[in-house]
């Protein structure tokens, strides 16, 4: 029997925590599309199911890899302590490697967050360059991009530091 409840019953404390409300938005359309992909129940929650666990590495890393948010944060999600998290970071390779239904789990969850980052990105124009020119510009930028995400990432995990020990 499906349960349509249980991610609303895993995802209910999501709105006391210190996250953006896009982070909350995606966080809670992430458990839903899992939970009812893999027909978790309310009774799984907090078990140790390996389809639970998998799942939760799934959303996790989902989560992690397109919002960067703090692995902290994200251990409170799931109501785990930041080296669980970590853990699931470490995890997610290997299971994505040999399992194919997890693979396709968590591309189908990569395409609900990029969908919902999507929703606020303004439209593009074009611009007439040459072709040389695109190309020496795309790599700049993808490189640029590379570095400010790794600082975002720091300055994410810093700035849920620095939150967690002022409360």
């Amino acid at each position: 029997m499906k349960d349509s409840k249980a991610y609303i019953k895993a995802t209910e404390h999501i709105k006391d925590l210190n996250l953006t409300e896009k982070e909350i938005e995606i966080s809670k359309a992430l458990f839903r599309e899992a939970y009812e992909t893999e027909r978790i129940s309310s009774y799984m929650i907090g078990t140790r199911y390996r389809n639970v666990v998998e799942t939760h590495i799934a959303i996790a890393v989902a989560i992690r890899s397109n919002l960067f948010t703090a692995y902290m944060a994200i251990g409170e999600i799931f109501k785990k302590n930041q080296a669980t998290i970590i853990h699931y970071m470490k995890v997610h390779d290997e299971v994505l490697r040999h399992d194919k239904k997890y693979m396709e789990l968590y591309r189908r969850l990569e395409d609900i967050v990029r969908a919902k980052i999507d929703e606020d990105r303004w439209s593009e124009k074009s611009i007439d360059f040459k072709d040389d020119d695109k190309d020496v510009i795309i790599k700049r930028l993808r490189s640029e991009n590379a570095r400010l995400r790794l600082n975002l990432n720091k300055l994410k995990d810093d700035l849920y530091n620095i939150k967690s020990i002022v409360k």
